[in-house]
């Protein structure tokens, strides 16, 4: 099976020689078609992300209602085989030996956080959350650019691939979390989280959450991260073609997602580790404290105001804008609302 990633790549890569005519007769429809091309590649690697976590949600549905509570001797094997910190309790089943997998290694992790010894309850979870992970495994090798797991309601998680408690510590308490929070429980439907700083050192991720229940009661989140980076260059490398070209992409309030530009995306990177957060937004209105902007390219805040505007202003789903020596255009994604924006410099 073709990873959509790699898709995405094919893509482009194709309808970059399909226009490569059409740019010398008529440029500006030509990088139209392009830019609508990688945002509906984006849109549909994203949409088929959220889907793939809609499923697991519902993976973890039939398990809370089908997984028994596991006897004494199965109880005493997950506490034999625990490891303890701070808030936090990693447990495993791998009993042939005393040393945990490394960090990512293909195997699951099972993480209880609080204070207080397991429960009767949180057995159970561990039981169910071996039967799921299958499922974990399957959704991170179809979209394998980050973590995949479960958080459950009792403040349970289920992460693949491996974890190790030291990076797992980050996450207490899970379920005051925006990978839990993101989710709609209301409507029963996925959530997107803004972009944010990864706290196990991947970079600037996003994340899918979507709940789980069982006769009316939130049992839980299945979530799936992006890794930006990843994401994102693949798209813009494919864009910006040209010695001339910058591609980058924002959300709606302008932050910095990704940029083809080696330099200006080390700045982000360099502002973001700085801020220890994701910070960096290409905006001259400013509207809020912990927002930085780029001062090494200032044109590139005046574009992306621009773009905004024109955006905000209307339904369209492509816009354009010329400011100097700079012309811009630029399509925007669906869920989440993010913007991919071509630049061409005369």
């Amino acid at each position: 099976m073709f990873k959509p990633i790699f898709v995405i790549t094919l893509v482009l890569l194709a309808a970059s020689s399909v226009f490569a005519s059409e740019q010398e007769t008529a440029p500006q429809a030509a990088k139209e078609k392009q830019i609508r091309l990688a945002a509906l590649y984006l849109d549909w690697v994203l949409s088929d992300v959220q889907s793939s976590t809609k499923a697991l949600a519902k993976e973890l549905e039939y398990a809370h209602a089908s997984t028994p509570t596991p006897n004494q001797q199965q109880q005493r094997l997950w506490l034999s085989n625990a490891q303890h910190g701070r808030h936090t309790v990693l447990f495993h089943n791998w009993a042939a030996t005393s040393r945990a997998p490394g960090y990512q290694s293909p195997a699951a992790a099972f993480l209880s956080y609080g204070d207080d010894q397991p429960d009767v309850e949180k057995m159970r979870t561990l039981a169910m959350f071996q039967q799921l992970v299958p499922a974990l495994r399957s959704a991170y090798s179809t979209f394998d650019f980050s973590w995949t797991y479960i958080t459950t309601a009792n403040d349970m998680m289920a992460l693949y691939p491996f974890l190790s408690l030291e990076e797992a510590v980050n996450n207490y308490p899970p379920t005051k979390q925006v990978f839990y929070t993101a989710a709609n429980f209301q409507d029963k439907q996925a959530g997107w989280t803004k972009p944010y700083l990864d706290l196990a050192g991947d970079g600037m991720m996003v994340t899918v959450s979507h709940p789980a229940s069982r006769k009316g009661r939130a049992i839980g989140v299945a979530s799936h991260d992006i890794t930006l980076a990843q994401l994102s260059q693949q798209v813009l490398s494919n864009l910006a073609t040209k010695p001339n070209q910058i591609a980058y992409i924002v959300d709606k309030d302008g932050l910095v997602i990704g940029v083809s530009d080696q330099a200006m995306s080390n700045e982000m990177k360099t502002i973001n580790e700085t801020a220890g957060a994701a910070a960096l937004h290409y905006r001259t209105n400013t509207q809020k404290a912990e927002w930085k902007t780029t001062q090494t390219t200032p044109w590139v805040n005046n574009v992306t105001e621009k773009l905004l505007s024109r955006f905000a202003a209307t339904n369209t789903k492509v816009a354009s804008v010329t400011l100097g020596n700079y012309n811009a255009i630029a399509a925007r994604t669906a869920t989440p609302e993010w913007v991919l924006v071509l630049v061409d410099k005369k």
